[in-house]
């Protein structure tokens, strides 16, 4: 029996942590393909190539709003790759703008940015500078986009939601008799006092307000000289009734 057997075609077959001259090849092409891929990729992120930024859509103009704020709102956030695109950073700059409410702002694949503003309402003008919205809160936008016709409230800081519910209050009061209160203040002794579109001053005082207004009107109708269409000022300010100051027409009747 031979001892001496010729071991090279197995140790041929054999030897699998071994690379020939052509696997070194097909290997080294293929990470130079990585590469090259890698650094396309690269690119066309950086440059907005890939998944471009094509248009940005507002889902109906504003009123308040102007386009130029939108834009200069917009402009740090944006990018031309979909992918970068800081969301989350446009949406808490347009909100920081003093007429809008609320704010969404999402990606429409594949290139278009979607923004839906939702503007606050004014329903008063509050001190010298500000407004009121629906929910009592101040904010503060240009005076040039001031709306015309807003009611007049004053008070301290912190008090707009107390006047703005009182203001609503008086208005429900004084329905039937078809006049606004267009001024309401509360001074900082705590005193309200209140104006009219047709120029009649109530002062209401601190106590009890409500059930002091709610007397007056319940008597207005039967008031000698008139009814309201006669009074210049009124005063409730009494513990169990009020004071008239009629106008000089109805004086000189």
């Amino acid at each position: 029996m031979s001892v001496g057997a010729d071991w090279s075609d197995l140790a041929a077959h054999e030897r699998p942590g071994w690379i020939t001259g052509k696997g070194v090849l097909a290997t080294v092409a293929a990470a130079g393909v990585l590469l090259a891929a890698g650094y396309l990729l690269a690119v066309a992120w950086r440059t907005g190539y890939l998944f471009p930024l094509e248009r940005v859509e507002l889902a109906h103009a504003p009123e308040r709003l102007t386009g130029e704020e939108v834009r200069e709102a917009l402009a740090p956030h944006l990018h031309r790759n979909m992918l970068r695109l800081d969301v989350r950073g446009a949406r808490r700059a347009l909100e920081s703008l003093p007429w809008v409410d609320e704010v969404t702002v999402q990606r429409v694949w594949p290139e278009t940015l979607s923004v839906t503003i939702r503007e606050r309402q004014a329903v008063a003008r509050w001190g010298g500078d500000s407004l009121l919205d629906e929910a009592g809160e101040v904010f503060s936008p240009p005076p040039a986009t001031f709306p015309g016709g807003l009611p007049q409230l004053r008070g301290a800081a912190g008090q707009a939601g107390e006047v703005l519910a009182f203001h609503r209050r008086l208005e429900r009061l004084f329905h039937d008799t078809g006049v606004n209160v267009t001024s309401l203040t509360l001074t900082p002794r705590g005193a309200w006092q209140a104006r009219f579109d047709d120029g009649v001053e109530l002062a209401i005082g601190r106590e009890q307000p409500v059930q002091r207004v709610e007397r007056f009107v319940d008597v207005l109708p039967a008031l000698e000289g008139g009814g309201w269409a006669r009074i210049e000022r009124v005063d409730l300010r009494y513990p169990n009734g009020f004071a008239v100051a009629w106008s000089e027409a109805a004086a000189a009747d």
